[in-house]
């Protein structure tokens, strides 16, 4: 069972419910490491390099990020990686070279095969789908989340939760 620490004041919260120092202070380098993922996504960021900012190995990292987020980090990342390319094709007019380096690719070839790979359609389908008008009198879907995508937003959240917070742990 996964716990995410969401910025609780103090030790006690832990101690109360039964969770171990050392589970939480895991748990809040990972959310640690996701907030530097959300800042240097830019950066070509890489699991070994999510590992060295939680201050853990390769495998420990991998491991605890499993448990505690309920997948891969490499998953998560290629995930997150797609659902911001949704959000910039949804809501900008940003050109599809420019999404690709603010997701974190080099390459604007792979980036569409794997958005395609993991969204389902191509990017210019996706905007496109999304671009279209919808009728006043009428409810349009913009789509459901990809569960996938959901995790991805909930992991976020939580990360953004203990950004600032100042855990004596």
């Amino acid at each position: 069972m996964s716990i995410l620490v969401e910025g609780r004041e103090s030790i006690g919260w832990a101690e109360e419910n039964n969770v171990h120092r050392r589970f939480a202070r895991h748990e809040l380098a990972v959310l640690r490491s996701i907030n530097l993922l959300r800042a240097n996504l830019s950066d070509q960021p890489t699991v070994a390099m999510m590992a060295e900012w939680a201050f853990f190995s390769k495998f420990h990292y991998t491991r605890v990020f499993q448990r505690m987020i309920g997948m891969a980090p490499g998953q998560f990342l290629s995930e997150y990686r797609m659902v911001l390319a949704e959000e910039l094709l949804d809501e900008t007019d940003l050109s599809f070279t420019e999404i690709t380096y603010r997701v974190g690719y080099a390459s604007v070839g792979t980036f569409s095969s794997r958005f395609k790979k993991i969204v389902g359609v191509p990017p210019t389908t996706f905007r496109q789908r999304r671009r279209r008008p919808c009728p006043p009198e009428e409810d349009c879907p913009r789509g459901e989340v990809r569960p996938e995508a959901r995790m991805v937003l909930m992991a976020i959240e939580n990360a953004k939760s203990v950004a600032d917070a100042d855990l004596p742990f």
